[in-house]
């Protein structure tokens, strides 16, 4: 009888510490934002909570999206440009992709005016706020990358916050700072 009451307590006092501290243990869950399992690895870009309104084209037809239902380049430029925040004064310059992965894929996209930040999921799509945020274009230098895994690091134009980029798109941090730098300064040049 000893050994099951003591199995017992245990059982509860595990129970009762998850329970206390649900919040602290959602919240941690919230931010773990890779998975590796052996040699696969998985990064999540989590939705920015301050994300823009939705623009009228987060819905719009598989024309200006690919076979795995994410946007094109076209279809990225064309939902920037339907949305509120792009001024009838506002020409667009260059999109890039930044981060590919099966689940999610990230632009920038700059006018002469400003960077659009757009991240391309199954749950941006659905809530249709694709477009995550927007700095100005002369606020976007310096660039500045930093290794996160063997396949993405991440990067920062100006003082934005940290968005990951693939490896195998902008290349390694040296090489996609330049690259990030060459796309702002086209921007800003025309």
């Amino acid at each position: 009888m000893l050994p099951f009451i003591s199995t017992l307590i245990w059982q509860v006092i595990v129970v009762a510490c998850l329970w206390a501290f649900r919040s602290e243990l959602r919240a941690l869950l919230k931010r773990i934002l890779s998975v590796k399992h052996g040699q696969t690895e998985v990064l999540f870009q989590q939705p920015s909570p301050e994300a823009l309104e939705p623009s009228p084209l987060a819905s719009e037809a598989l024309e200006i999206r690919d076979e795995q239902g994410f946007f094109t380049k076209q279809g990225i430029e064309k939902l920037v440009k339907e949305s509120k925040y792009f001024g009838t004064d506002d020409n667009l310059r260059d999109s890039i992709l930044v981060f590919s992965t099966e689940e999610q894929h990230t632009w920038l996209v700059a006018t002469d005016r400003r960077i659009f930040f757009v991240l391309d999921d199954e749950k941006t799509r659905l809530n249709q706020r694709l477009i995550q945020t927007l700095i100005p274009l002369e606020e976007a230098l310096p660039v500045h990358t930093q290794p996160e895994s063997a396949v993405a690091g991440s990067f920062r134009l100006g003082k934005s916050a940290y968005w990951y980029y693939s490896y195998d798109l902008l290349g390694k941090p040296d090489k996609a700072m330049q690259r990030l730098s060459v796309f702002v300064n086209t921007a800003r040049n025309g």
